[in-house]
């Protein structure tokens, strides 16, 4: 996720990097989540998209020069979640744009976390605030379910 969020802000000079994560299914255990990662940064180009997860390699030559990297990081993405018995994938347009997205089957924690709202606040500086929250039990006639 660190390396994904960290790619999206990389690439991205103007507009803006959005993170989403979705509840997909989940058992009385476990919980599988998608997590989106979107920015409005350069894209991949469409011929580089089907190797873009190989090891070693970047969108082409330029990127390198003008962003740095190895080429190792999407690679070590995919490893990471094949061992999260997840899949990964993206749907980019170049010049526009990506969505860098992946799944992930999490063990639920044995006892309750706390719970976080997240903002964001258009600035020219990219910001995030995080706020901790009422948990959903603490609110009358609520109740939480696992």
């Amino acid at each position: 996720l660190i390396n994904l969020l960290g790619n999206a802000i990389k690439f991205t000079k103007q507009g803006s990097v959005t993170l989403r994560a979705n509840l997909v299914e989940q058992t009385g255990s476990h919980a599988t989540v998608r997590f989106e990662i979107h920015d409005t940064g350069i894209g991949v180009p469409p011929d580089r998209q089907d190797v873009i997860f190989d090891t070693f390699t970047q969108a082409d030559a330029s990127t390198t020069r003008e962003y740095g990297g190895t080429g190792l990081g999407l690679a070590i993405c995919a490893q990471l979640v094949a061992l999260m018995q997840g899949q990964i994938g993206l749907q980019s347009i170049f010049g526009k744009g990506s969505t860098f997205w992946f799944t992930a089957t999490l063990q639920k924690p044995l006892i309750e976390a706390a719970h976080y709202d997240v903002t964001t606040t258009e600035t020219d500086e990219n910001i995030l605030e995080v706020s901790s929250v009422s948990r959903p039990s603490d609110s009358p006639g609520s109740s939480i379910h696992s």
